[in-house]
């Protein structure tokens, strides 16, 4: 069961949910996402005993299924006539997946490999110093 409930959702979108069927659909759409999230991070549960982190975890969440909401087809340019309407590729997403930034925040720095990215310096060829 996702973090995030159907009224993070409609806090976020700023308006009730149409009916039961998109109710249900919010919810299959936020268990996905944070199947998704715990595939990456199988460490969430304990993290999420951070309250700030917690509140992060669902405020992801609740953005990332807000996009498929608001645009399910993932249109990114509809023209009809002389109107034109044009959204950024993040913002077009509804594929339920995290933009980079999203996993920046959730995945934590304990998580990542001591020196797994670390230059040691020292002399070259193993001269004294």
């Amino acid at each position: 069961m996702a973090h995030a409930i159907v009224s993070d959702v409609t806090d976020t979108l700023g308006r009730p949910v149409a009916n039961a069927a998109e109710s249900t659909q919010i919810t299959v759409w936020l268990r996905r996402v944070e199947s998704r999230i715990l595939g990456r991070i199988p460490t969430l549960e304990a993290l999420v005993v951070n309250p700030a982190y917690l509140q992060t975890l669902i405020d992801i969440e609740a953005d990332v299924v807000c996009r498929r909401v608001k645009n399910p087809d993932g249109k990114q340019n509809e023209k009809i006539d002389d109107y034109s309407y044009g959204l950024t590729a993040v913002a077009a997403s509804s594929d339920l997946w995290l933009t980079e930034q999203e996993w920046e925040q959730l995945i934590p720095l304990a998580t990542t490999l001591p020196g797994a990215y670390t230059v040691e310096l020292g002399t070259p060829y193993g001269w004294p110093a």
